[in-house]
C-alpha cells in the first residue's frame, strides 16, 4: 500500500475513532432471491441503523447509510433514510405468526423479500463499515442521493406521458403530444405527488372513451394535436383548435370523471 493509501486509511480512521456511532456488536445480513445483499447495524440505543445494500446496478449500490427506524404502526418498522428530496424506506421489519421477517424496496425490482444469510453475516467488519460510512460522508455521496432530483424527475414523468400517449394513440388513432408546463409545478408539489398521474388524465380518459365510442368523436380527438397540462387552483379544460389545456390541482377528486363529461359535451 502506497504512503498516500496509507495516509488516507489512518486519517479515515482516526475521524471514524473520533466521531464513532456506538452499534450492537452483532449485526444483521440478508440475500434477496437475485443476489444482492443487505446488511443493517443497528445502534445501541436502536433508533437508527447503518445500512449497506451491494449487488443492484443503481447509484445506492455500495453506499453506507445512518437510517432512522420508524415505527409504521402495529409491530411494522421502516429503515429509512433522505433519497431523491424525501424520507423513503429500503427496509421493513415486521413480525407475523412465524416471527419475525424482513422485507426490502430494491430500485427497479420493488418489495422483495430478505432471507437471513449467517455466512454474510460473520464476514461483515463493523469497523470497516463505519470507515467507509464517514469516507461516503465527507465525499458527499449520501448527500448527493438525498439531494431532489428535479431534471431527472421531469425527464421520468416525462418519459411515463410518452407512453401513455402511445396508449391513446393507439386506441383513438390519433397522434396527440402530452406537454407540461413545468413552471407550474414547484419542487414540493413534485416531491409531494405522482405528475404523470395527474397530467395523464386527459388522454388515459380519452383512450377509455374511444373504446366505446363511434367514429364522430374519434374523429374530434384526432383533430387534437396537444394536450398542456398545468397545475393551478381548480380544475379546469379548454379546446382550443388543435390543442387542450387541461388545469389540475393535486386536491381536486375524480379528475378522470370531470375529463369524461367535458368530452362528452362537446
Amino acid at each position: 500500500m502506497s504512503r498516500h493509501a496509507l495516509a488516507l486509511f489512518f486519517g479515515c480512521l482516526t475521524a471514524t475513532t473520533a466521531s464513532a456511532i456506538d452499534l450492537v456488536k452483532y449485526p444483521k445480513a440478508f440475500t434477496t432471491s437475485d443476489g444482492a445483499e443487505i446488511v443493517l447495524v443497528p445502534t445501541s440505543e436502536g433508533d437508527q441503523a447503518l445500512l449497506q445494500v451491494t449487488g443492484i446496478n443503481h447509484p445506492l449500490d455500495g453506499v453506507v447509510f445512518l437510517s432512522d427506524i420508524v415505527s409504521r404502526g402495529g409491530d411494522t418498522k421502516a429503515y429509512q433514510f433522505q433519497r431523491d428530496g424525501e424520507y423513503l424506506a429500503l427496509v421493513l421489519r415486521q413480525k407475523g405468526w412465524r416471527g419475525e421477517y424482513f422485507e426490502a424496496f430494491l430500485p427497479d425490482q420493488g418489495r422483495v423479500s430478505l432471507y437471513p444469510d449467517e455466512d454474510l453475516q460473520n464476514e461483515v467488519d463493523l469497523q470497516s463499515l463505519q470507515v467507509l460510512y464517514h469516507q461516503q460522508m465527507e465525499e458527499g455521496i449520501q448527500a448527493e442521493i438525498a439531494r431532489f432530483d428535479r431534471d431527472g424527475n421531469e425527464e421520468e414523468a416525462e418519459h411515463i406521458l410518452e407512453e401513455m400517449d402511445s396508449d391513446t394513440n393507439t386506441s383513438c388513432d390519433s397522434d396527440i403530444i402530452t406537454e407540461v408546463d413545468w413552471d407550474t409545478v414547484t419542487d414540493d408539489l413534485m416531491i409531494a405527488i405522482n405528475v404523470s398521474g395527474y397530467c395523464g388524465v386527459v388522454v388515459t380518459e380519452l383512450k377509455s372513451m374511444c373504446k366505446d365510442s363511434d367514429d364522430a368523436f374519434k374523429n374530434m380527438v384526432q383533430q387534437i394535436e396537444t394536450v398542456t397540462c398545468q397545475f393551478g387552483d381548480r380544475l379546469k379544460l379548454e379546446m382550443d383548435g388543435d390543442e387542450v389545456v387541461f388545469t389540475t390541482n393535486k386536491d381536486e377528486p375524480r379528475q378522470r370523471n370531470f375529463a369524461n363529461a367535458y368530452f362528452r359535451n362537446l
